[in-house]
């Protein structure tokens, strides 16, 4: 069964520091299993999206209608389908559906990505995999302590060199991001480079 897979103990800080950037799952025994074989698009598909169905509920809409609701949303921009070719169906990230997510921010953030070059929806990413992949990549200029930085004023230095210093610095990913602080992913998308 583990053919294609490693299993290692995760404790070991000469274990993490050789195997952090690989994908797995931990078990409840402390041990991580590297599926060598799943992609990132299908982690993503598997762990954080939902169906039409239950995407549609979230913003009631009834499940006759889901199919037809999913795919005007993402028509329009207001939604990020991801296709998966096992299901033949797009699946929809989760983080569209937090609370304090207003549609109009991400429609904001799908419209910025849809002028980045290789994001277009209609020409470069109709499976909504780069777009995918771009939100779901930890990036350390979205960690706390650089959007801290970003937005400083500088009238202490020294206070705010301690303060800083004090904030994790740990990488997140602009989909973990947006429902705390979509203007800061919306801006972080914009670095990208336009479509010429």
């Amino acid at each position: 069964m583990l053919r294609n897979m490693q299993v290692f103990r995760v404790g070991a800080s000469g274990y993490r520091a050789r195997y952090g950037r690989m994908r797995g799952l931990i078990h409840a025994d402390g041990e991580k299993v590297i599926d060598h074989g799943r992609s990132r698009i299908e982690e993503i598909l598997a762990d954080d999206c939902v169906s039409a169905v239950d995407a549609a509920a979230c913003s009631d809409v009834s499940r006759t209608e889901a199919d037809a609701w999913a795919s005007n949303a993402r028509e329009q921009g207001f939604l990020l389908g991801i296709w998966s070719n096992p299901e033949h169906v797009f699946k929809y990230p989760r983080f569209q559906f937090a609370p304090c997510l207003t549609r109009d921010n991400l429609r904001e953030l799908l419209m910025v990505l849809a002028t980045r070059h290789g994001f277009d929806p209609v020409h470069d990413d109709p499976r909504g995999w780069r777009r995918a992949l771009w939100l779901y990549q930890p990036n350390e200029e979205l960690s706390e302590a650089s959007l801290f930085a970003k937005n400083l004023i500088y009238d202490d230095v020294v206070a705010a060199a301690l303060k800083i210093a004090k904030m994790p610095t740990v990488a997140r990913s602009p989909a973990d991001l947006m429902a705390q602080a979509p203007e800061a992913v919306i801006a972080f998308a914009r670095q990208l480079n336009e479509c010429a």
